[in-house]
């Protein structure tokens, strides 16, 4: 608030500075012209008083240029952390699958730097402007009264052109967010690691180059049929600007040459109307540019109060329920789900999941594991049924109440470029070292021993940090999980980038975490089986059967295939070479 303060005061004060230097010239030409006896004394106020104006003109310029771009960087951290912020408070996944919004997203991403910083900029040059073209009237008023008319014609017509400028280059900006965005993915595959092996080894990097000029050729196209039209929309400005100066001119002249005019006040008229002349277009162009910084500050608005509806009612709001960890119970009644682009992954399933059961998702990819597991997130709710939890909808529960039971491994896991303490403690800001370290032992972290910062050590190859093979990453999202210690654990394939030794091992410090805790786990994997008190067997969405691994194997011809064709493949190893 200070900082505007100050920055409204001082631009007042650039904008009046230049207007009184005009004033007290006219006034030394006037008293050096008129009077006979040369009073130095006076000439010398006059001088003294203008050379402390240009002065603090001159002085006062930086000091609006500091206040500016101080306050450029505040508004650019407001615009930014509310984005991430709002982005944040996003709770489900269907905005983040939306074409529309991700071009959104890209276009304010894209702009949130520097269209904060040119609205400070442009608000300084209309204060500023506004200003001198005040002053300027004043000065120019009680001479030639109808010069305002001239003023606002000209304001007008030039802040009009402008601002048609800004809204074609603003709509063009929004037709091509896609090919924009596609320009960014391709720019940012060359430069990824995680794709630099295959795009050196398969013939792909020139396709990527050709696409990439492919797009920026038709974005190139589409700004330079504006820019052409650009070129003949200040003709018509330019033209009243003249017409409107040559006419002040001629008045001038004709208030010369029947002496009207004292000379003093011919230098204050010609350099007042040259001031304004300048103030006059350059407000007008800022009008025009404002225009196109509050089309950016509308889509701004537009994305900051998009609303959210998981279930009927927000899933954002606050409840009072909390949720009884030691007798979780979960059932999904009659549940179908389709996705919003139509895609149809679940079938009326129905299941229940007793307090602390080890329950075992298996079937065929594409059958609906990770969909159900979405579900019980709260990422998305169910087309038709009921999800409970401790015999309640889940959406009676506030969501952070219903996350906050659950501790997830995730096939799709993420490797943030934090240290590795933060990519485990995930903010948690009781930061318990002991337990961290506990933590590190069962997930058989043992890699932190060659880490020369040890926890502190920065991973990824972002900030320069260490790189960790994409087994050693799982790991840390298995450590992640476990520093969580949640009532309910959610496994998605939590072991598929380990070797077979270390897999035995998560699996047998899972066994002794998760023996009090309910447990989902999505696996292929025939060791996991092993802890499941229960098996969910899902099928093309379909719900195929849940029993005992002893009870489908039996009965299930499905189940029975699927596992004896892993039981086979486990028993070639033991006979076959491996060339």
């Amino acid at each position: 608030m200070l900082l505007s303060v100050l920055l409204i005061v001082s631009i007042v004060a650039s904008g009046i500075f230049p207007l009184l230097a005009i004033k007290v010239s006219s006034q030394l030409i006037d008293h050096i012209v008129t009077t006979n006896v040369i009073a130095t004394q006076t000439i010398l106020y006059h001088l003294l008083y203008l050379g402390a104006l240009w002065l603090m003109h001159d002085l006062i310029n930086p000091w609006i240029l500091f206040l500016q771009s101080s306050l450029a960087d505040k508004v650019v951290f407001v615009i930014n952390r509310s984005i991430i912020d709002k982005s944040n408070a996003i709770q489900g996944l269907a905005y983040f699958e939306q074409q529309d919004f991700h071009n959104d997203l890209q276009i304010i991403l894209s702009q949130a730097y520097h269209k904060p910083v040119n609205l400070v900029v442009t608000l300084v040059g209309l204060l500023r402007d506004f200003t001198l073209i005040v002053s300027c009237i004043v000065l120019l008023f009680s001479k030639i009264s109808w010069l305002s008319v001239l003023v606002l014609i000209s304001i007008v017509v030039h802040a009009k052109i402008i601002s048609k400028m800004q809204q074609e280059i603003w709509k063009e900006s929004l037709g091509r967010s896609t090919n924009s965005r596609m320009m960014n993915y391709i720019s940012a595959l060359s430069i990824n690691p995680s794709f630099a092996k295959e795009i050196r080894l398969f013939p792909i990097s020139n396709y990527l180059s050709k696409e990439y000029s492919r797009l920026f050729q038709m974005i190139y196209l589409s700004m330079l049929k504006i820019r052409r039209r650009q070129l003949l929309w200040p003709i018509f400005s330019c033209f009243i600007s003249l017409v409107s100066n040559l006419a002040v001119l001629l008045y001038l002249t004709l208030l010369i040459k029947n002496g009207t005019l004292m000379v003093g006040a011919i230098t204050l008229l010609l350099q007042t109307l040259s001031q304004l002349h300048q103030s006059v277009l350059s407000f007008g162009e800022q009008i025009g540019w404002m225009s196109g910084h509050l089309l950016f500050f509308e889509k701004y608005f537009q994305f900051l109060d998009r609303s959210e509806q998981v279930y009927t009612t927000p899933i954002t709001k606050k409840s009072s329920l909390t949720i009884n960890t030691e007798t979780l119970h979960i059932s999904f009644d009659n549940i179908s789900f389709v996705y919003p682009d139509g895609r149809k992954a679940l079938q009326d399933i129905n299941f229940e999941i007793q307090p602390k059961e080890k329950l075992a998702i298996v079937g065929a990819n594409g059958a609906g594991k990770t969909s159900l597991i979405k579900l019980l997130c709260g990422f998305y709710a169910p087309t038709t049924g009921i999800i409970r939890i401790n015999g309640l909808p889940i959406e009676e529960y506030d969501i952070q109440e219903v996350r906050a039971l659950i501790a997830p491994v995730f096939q799709d896991f993420g490797t943030y470029a934090l240290t590795l303490k933060q990519n485990i403690i995930m903010g948690d800001e009781l930061d318990n070292e002991l337990k961290l370290h506990e933590i590190l032992k069962k997930a058989e972290i043992n890699f932190i021993d060659v880490f020369k910062h040890g926890l502190n050590q920065n991973l990824g190859k972002v900030f320069g940090g260490t790189d960790l093979s994409i087994g050693q990453w799982q790991k840390v999202a298995i450590a992640r999980a476990l520093y969580k210690n949640a009532s309910l654990f959610i496994l998605d394939e939590p072991t598929a980038a380990l070797d077979p030794i270390s897999e035995h091992k998560i699996f047998n410090q899972f066994g002794k975490i998760c023996k009090e805790k309910t447990t989902i786990f999505v696996t292929h994997r025939l060791n996991s089986i092993k802890m499941a008190d229960r098996i969910l067997l899902l099928d093309e969405g379909r719900q195929i059967a849940i029993d005992t691994h002893h009870q489908l194997l039996q009965h299930n011809a499905l189940y029975r295939e699927m596992f004896e064709s892993q039981a086979s493949q486990y028993a070639d190893l033991k006979t076959k070479p491996i060339y």
